[in-house]
């Protein structure tokens, strides 16, 4: 898993690499109400698909569900969303 920056730098997120798949898997925070801990959610999916299509276009668009497939996350990790990279 990945981290980058965050609200308050505590990286309340990671992102698993499954070959043509990056999926962010949010994780839970003490720290930030709902609204923040989404904004963050939303600004990393903002950064990475920025920094993507920099890289010739890489990626090919959010989806807002969990692919159909087990990552056997810890408890508490959701997954938020993942793109096909």
């Amino acid at each position: 898993m990945m981290q980058c920056a965050s609200f308050l730098n505590i990286q309340p997120y990671r992102f698993i690499h499954d070959k043509d798949k990056m999926i962010l898997v949010s994780l839970e925070s003490e720290v930030t109400d709902f609204k923040d801990f989404k904004l963050n959610i939303g600004i990393v999916m903002l950064h990475f698909a920025a920094v993507m299509s920099r890289q010739n276009n890489m990626i090919k668009g959010w989806v807002l569900e969990a692919p159909e497939k087990d990552y056997n996350l810890p408890e508490g990790a959701v997954i938020e969303g993942y793109c096909n990279i």
